[in-house]
């Protein structure tokens, strides 16, 4: 077999292309779940903890084909890698083996011991751009996210997705202009525009009846207009929490395009 002077990347750029396509349609349907107001919270003044605390009330079902059409946006991304190490081993003129893969590994030391078994045949320059990419956990991390996600995809059970709290969305201008409305000479305040922040949590935490997102001391309505932002995310033990859906598999999937791209 001849070495052609540039590999093939037809079939994994179609793998990455149908990943996208995937993805665009996992958006719409989230889309449209935030649109029926998949979340309620009301504001209850707790006698027994002297809180006035914004409680989740009720929860809709999140769409299950979000999960299968997660799994198969990231099986998508994974094979395009594959196929990608197999176009580069053509290119080389060898046959590829029945071990070859994309290389990613646990970590750099795990990496520097395996990569030659699933690179068999391909170029030393091709093995070098490879190793350029850190495609371990610890280097690449998005590369990694892929690799496990995949694997708890195909081989244990499908990816999980949840409402997590993100933030706790503040309108400082609305809150000041509150403030100081029955204020004499503070009239100048009620032309503040609104400032919104958003206040991270430090626990993302799954969105539930019950949960309370917010408090603030039993009376206290200055802080009646907050909002909060609540996204669907991906949570699956002991690989990825609270990472938002959406904005986490256009990252993967910018960052396979962005491999493809070396080549």
């Amino acid at each position: 077999m001849e070495a052609s002077a540039q590999p093939n990347l037809n079939s994994a750029r179609h793998k990455l292309e149908r990943a996208k396509i995937l993805l665009g349609e996992m958006t719409n349907t989230t889309q449209l779940f935030y649109g029926s107001r998949p979340y309620d919270v009301a504001i209850v003044d707790n006698k027994k903890t002297g809180l006035r605390e914004w409680q989740v009330v009720s929860v809709r079902e999140i769409p299950a084909e979000l999960q299968t059409q997660a799994g198969d946006v990231i099986h998508n991304l994974r094979t395009a890698l594959d196929h990608l190490n197999y176009a580069l081993i053509l290119s080389n003129g060898v046959d590829p083996g029945r071990a070859t893969e994309f290389p990613i590994f646990k970590d750099a030391e795990s990496y520097a011991n395996g990569v030659l078994q699933k690179t068999r045949g391909m170029s030393s320059e091709h093995i070098a751009t490879i190793t350029g990419l850190a495609p371990y956990e610890g280097g690449n991390n998005s590369l990694w996210l892929i690799h496990k996600l995949d694997i708890t995809d195909k081989h244990h059970f499908m990816l999980s997705i949840s409402a997590n709290h993100q933030a706790v969305v503040v309108d400082l201008g609305a809150h000041f202009r509150k403030a100081f409305a029955d204020e004499p000479g503070m009239e100048w305040t009620q032309d503040t525009p609104s400032v919104q922040i958003g206040l991270v949590p430090d626990d993302k935490v799954v969105i539930s009846e019950g949960v309370v997102l917010f408090s603030t001391p039993s009376g206290d309505t200055s802080h009646d207009d907050t909002q909060f932002d609540i996204q669907l995310a991906f949570n699956v033990d002991g690989i990825v929490h609270s990472e938002p859906l959406i904005p986490t598999l256009t990252r993967l999937a910018e960052c396979v395009e962005d491999v493809l791209a070396h080549f």
